[in-house]
């Protein structure tokens, strides 16, 4: 069975609600988390986190900057 191939996910301010795609802007800060529990396949996931400034309204946006195995 192919693998699904899954597109990045927007970034949303919740207080304006302007979104926009990690890739574009750099985050301020970022850090990796690392998953607890293998797959089914014995591959550990690492999830990088970051934060951003919503280029709208300034608030401080917290989201996924990418996923490895």
């Amino acid at each position: 069975m192919p693998r699904k191939r899954k597109g990045t996910k927007l970034i949303v301010c919740k207080k304006c609600g302007y979104s926009w795609d990690p890739r574009t802007i750099d985050p301020e800060k970022t850090w990796h988390m690392v998953s607890p529990m293998p797959d089914k396949e014995g591959r550990i996931t690492v999830t990088i986190l970051g934060i951003w400034t919503c280029p709208n309204c300034g608030n401080k946006v917290r989201g996924v900057v990418s996923k490895m195995k």
